[in-house]
């Protein structure tokens, strides 16, 4: 005969604590809710990591085309701009007189940036050596090349010294991911006759391939130089 006062232990031991559907759903909800939250902050940090990461490569490009055109401008007598260092353009601007290369107020992709020494009242240069610059528009590279002049041509036409050692020259890549501004037809203009001159480059780093400004910087680039009389 059981006693009605006594637990019912059968009872107790087929009772199973657990979840409602619309408990597992919100658990659900805020996991993923949690989740995705974590991933956008996980994704914001990186495209700031890396935004930064191209402000930063285009300050050092920046800076370093600055210093080298103004170091070498300091450094030279005479500026001359040509169209592209091909043989046939310089074999035709060494039958010109004044000026060389491209006209005052217009544009080329080479820059040659001469030292020598000049005598008073005379028009001859003594060239001792040149610094030349290249801009190819094809993979948006520049490059900067040095060359010693010999004795036997140190009195002889920049376009004749240019002529006779321009498969010579060796160019050291300075700079890539460059590229022309939309209204420039070229990297260097001539602002006046063997004087003075300008660069203008767009310089981008980050995900160039792509319209997105999530990652990607763009930065214009003009260094103006002059070199000393």
């Amino acid at each position: 005969m059981s006693n009605p006062n006594r637990p019912n232990r059968t009872r107790g031991l087929h009772q199973k604590a657990g979840f409602t559907l619309t408990e597992l759903v919100i658990a659900m909800t805020i996991s993923v809710i949690t989740a995705g939250m974590a991933l956008a902050f996980l994704f914001e940090g990186l495209r700031s990591s890396l935004k930064t990461t191209a402000i930063y490569t285009n300050d050092m490009t920046q800076w370093g085309l600055t210093n080298r055109l103004l170091i070498d401008s300091k450094l030279a007598n005479a500026v001359a701009i040509y169209t592209d260092n091909s043989a046939a353009t310089i074999a035709a601007a060494a039958v010109l007189t004044t000026p060389r290369g491209v006209a005052q107020n217009a544009s080329g992709n080479f820059l040659v940036l001469a030292q020598g020494s000049q005598v008073d009242d005379s028009t001859t240069m003594t060239y001792s050596s040149l610094i030349g610059y290249y801009f190819n528009t094809g993979n948006g590279t520049l490059s900067r090349f040095q060359y010693n002049v010999t004795s036997a041509e140190a009195n002889t036409a920049l376009e004749s010294i240019l002529n006779t050692e321009l498969g010579n020259f060796v160019y050291t890549p300075v700079s890539n991911n460059l590229a022309l501004q939309s209204n420039e037809p070229a990297a260097f203009l001539n602002r006046v006759d063997g004087h003075v001159a300008n660069m203008l480059l767009r310089a981008s780093a980050g995900l160039t391939n792509s319209t997105s400004s999530f990652t990607r910087n763009d930065r214009l680039i003009e260094v103006s130089f002059y070199t000393r009389p």
